[in-house]
């Protein structure tokens, strides 16, 4: 069932200051046989899945991470903006919403922090990472930091309930090595998978609860 725009985001809201679907959330999105092992030196990111209006709906923004980017071991992938914490980041969020200015140019001061997601380690990258939701009241304007961004993607949030999205796929990583068998969101042609589908993950099953309970 169709939910108000406006009352599906304070909804949303209201759903971050409850137990979240969790780890389990994620998982469901997540390799089999992925480590539960957690470095003690892992290092700590913060990611923003950013909200805004559009078409009558909401919509939610990932970007392709640049593919020429030899440093990045991500590179190429579908992510959300963010990245690593900085000494000068007051908390988690302020590192988000400076991550999202710096590679796709979207003003800090526009953006209102609704509430926090499952925190999620990433054993390749050693990062334990912090996603928050946003709300932009606009559809945004962007300036992508080219050396990072390769493609901004504005998807509606009820793609993410359409059973037709997930998909299961081989995938092939550096090195030659090809993971097997691995759960994927199909948004609109992009592979969104790994640490960006699991995230993902928890923020569907809050959706899908809104919609549960409105039903």
């Amino acid at each position: 069932m169709q939910v108000n725009p406006k009352l599906l985001l304070s909804r949303i809201s209201d759903s971050l200051s409850r137990d979240l679907p969790g780890k389990e959330a994620q998982l469901k999105m997540s390799r089999f046989g992925r480590s539960n092992e957690i470095s003690i030196d892992f290092r700590v990111a913060a990611v923003l899945i950013l909200i805004f209006p559009k078409d009558d709906d909401l919509h939610f923004i990932l970007t392709k991470r640049a593919s020429k980017n030899t440093e990045d071991i991500h590179s190429g992938q579908i992510s959300f903006p963010g990245g690593s914490r900085e000494m000068t980041d007051i908390e988690l969020s302020h590192t988000a919403l400076r991550e999202t200015n710096e590679e796709i140019g979207i003003q800090k001061e526009k953006i209102s922090i609704l509430g926090q997601l499952t925190e999620l380690y990433i054993p390749v990258s050693n990062f334990m990472v912090y996603p928050f939701l946003g709300y932009i009241n606009e559809q945004p304007f962007y300036t992508p930091q080219i050396e990072e961004v390769e493609e901004i993607i504005e998807a509606p949030i009820e793609i993410l309930i359409d059973p037709g999205t997930i998909h299961y796929k081989d995938i092939n990583i550096k090195d030659g090595y090809t993971l097997k068998d691995i759960p994927y969101f199909n948004i609109y042609n992009h592979v969104v998978w790994g640490a960006t589908a699991m995230i993902l993950s928890e923020f569907k099953e809050i959706i899908e609860q809104i919609k549960a309970d409105k039903s």
